[in-house]
């Protein structure tokens, strides 16, 4: 158990969206839409063989 001797309940993780994530990257790739400009710019730099082919 954590003590939570703040008073605070809501500990919410923030995202770095200034930096590419591999996630977001494969989502990308995959033409998902859980994806931001960086993680864009990122996987069209990388190639992964047979994912992800634009036609």
């Amino acid at each position: 158990m954590v003590d939570d001797s703040s008073g605070s309940s809501s500990h919410v993780a923030k995202l770095d969206t200034t930096a590419p994530q591999h996630g977001r990257i494969w989502n990308h790739r995959l033409d998902g839409k859980n994806n931001h400009a960086v993680d864009r710019e990122a996987g069209d730099q990388i190639r992964y063989r047979g994912v992800g082919r634009k036609a």
